[in-house]
């Protein structure tokens, strides 16, 4: 592992103003944002709110369905929630608080590399980065700060901890199996025959041994293993019911973008938007470019994350799940970093082309280089600000996509009237969850299967007349 900087946290003035300026930009676009709401989250949400009042850890009350993909976080809101009724407001102060706190680790992990420009800029792009404001309120922040922190840690010859925060990462989502493997694969490279050989050399002398490895391994385990063994004892399996409900919305061509799209054509999808809101967005395809030759030459650290990020992509392609924002974080990441490299490294580039006066020019063609992106950044940032207050673009502009959901207002009004001229007993079925189901104690039917997965084995055809027959509501919405 390099050693340039083995105290990521030593404070200097540059250091503190760093920090200050990610701090500050957290807590505006913070701040701007709040209002957001993300309809998804709304099943963690109620989830969160019935174990706090008593009902157990189950979206409707006396089903053992495991009906959310994060369950740590929502034993988290769930006490947040024995504080305060509005767990929509903590679930969205503590993802702005979570994305700061990655931006932060980017920078410290830059610094503790003896890259801290390079740790500012993918620190800077990553707390501007409108798709990640765009998970407020899901796990999707405090899942990638985990990540970051424990490749800190791995970095910083901190083994033990890095395995406690994987396993935190993986208790948050099942993702994190992906970056623990990564990470397992990297020690290995470095121990092995072959990974010496590759690396041209011998491994490093402050790597962790094989038992420190084994040990790490078994801390990571033990973390994990009350959460998981209380979650297969009350549903029969830690896997959550959403899994096979992703995968069969596929056959439904049920998408977060249009009819059918894959999560490949998902990726297409976002690319087209950004660069419809701003032609600026094209300067990341060069600086990413650079990136990859600056991972390879100078900066292999960040081979950690592009190998977070890339198999992440191939995971979920793999899994045939259909396609939501969210699912592409972990890649950003990846993207966000290689962009940082690619400018710094584009920078080096012309300095050492320049006849005279290298370190301005460095200075010069970097800055206006990076400037072009974090425009690019906060006039999509902007446009989110302005969704949030209306109007937005119909659902079938493309640029919808990378905006505020709309329904989230209409699915709250939905809700008040339901709690309001609904008895409690009431069964609502619905073809999505909703908003309005943080306001009900009602019994809901999701027909989409997020909280009854038998319903996917109702929808041969592409249909869902079958779980709407089979449950008999007493409301249908």
């Amino acid at each position: 592992m390099r050693s340039a900087n083995k105290e990521p946290w030593h404070v200097q003035p540059g250091a503190l103003g760093v920090v200050g300026l990610l701090i500050v930009a957290t807590l505006l676009l913070g701040l701007a944002l709040q209002p957001l709401a993300v309809d998804d989250a709304y099943v963690t949400f109620r989830l969160a709110r019935n174990l706090a009042s008593g009902k157990g850890f189950t979206y409707n009350a006396g089903q053992a369905i495991l009906s959310t993909t994060a369950p740590m976080y929502a034993l988290i809101l769930s006490a947040g929630a024995r504080l305060g009724p509005d767990l929509p407001s903590l679930a969205n102060a503590l993802s702005a608080m979570a994305l700061g706190t990655g931006a932060i680790l980017l920078f410290a992990l830059g610094r503790r590399e003896g890259h801290p420009g390079l740790g500012a800029l993918a620190g800077l792009f990553y707390v501007l980065y409108p798709l990640l404001w765009l998970c407020l309120g899901l796990e999707t922040g405090f899942f990638l700060a985990l990540g970051l922190a424990a490749i800190l840690s791995y970095r910083s010859g901190r083994p033990y901890l890095a395995a406690i925060l994987l396993a935190l990462a993986t208790l948050t989502r099942g993702d994190g199996l992906i970056l623990a493997g990564v990470l397992a694969l990297d020690w290995a490279s470095g121990w092995s025959g072959w990974g010496r050989l590759l690396r041209g050399r011998a491994a490093p002398a402050d790597r962790p041994g094989p038992a420190v490895v084994v040990a790490a391994a078994a801390v990571y385990v033990m973390v994990m293993v009350p959460l998981l063994a209380w979650l297969t004892w009350r549903f029969g399996s830690p896997v959550p019911a959403t899994l096979a409900t992703k995968q069969a919305q596929v056959e439904l061509g049920i998408s977060g973008f249009y009819a059918h799209t894959t999560y490949l054509e998902g990726i297409g999808l976002l690319v087209r938007a950004r660069v419809e809101q701003s032609l600026l967005y094209l300067l990341f395809v060069p600086a990413v470019m650079a990136g990859v030759v600056s991972m390879w030459q100078r900066a292999r650290w960040l081979r950690l994350i592009a190998g977070w990020g890339l198999p992440h992509l191939a995971a979920y392609s793999a899994l045939g799940v259909t396609p939501y924002y969210w699912y592409y974080a972990p890649a950003v990441v990846a993207l966000l970093c290689l962009a940082a490299a690619g400018v710094v490294e584009g920078a080096r580039w012309a300095g050492r082309w320049a006849s005279r006066d290298a370190r301005l020019v460095r200075l010069g063609f970097g800055g206006l280089w990076a400037l072009g992106l974090v425009v690019a950044l906060v006039g999509s940032d902007w446009a989110m600000i302005q969704a949030l207050e209306g109007p937005v673009p119909p659902p079938d502009d493309l640029v919808s996509k990378v905006l505020p959901e709309a329904k989230a207002g209409v699915y709250a009004q939905a809700g008040q009237w339901l709690a309001t001229h609904t008895p409690q007993e009431a069964t609502v079925g619905v073809t999505e969850v909703g908003s309005w189901a943080i306001t009900l104690s009602g019994l809901w039917s999701i027909f989409w299967g997020c909280c009854s997965p038998r319903w996917p084995r109702h929808w041969p055809g592409g249909t869902f007349i079958g779980p709407c027959c089979a449950t008999s509501p007493t409301i249908w919405h």
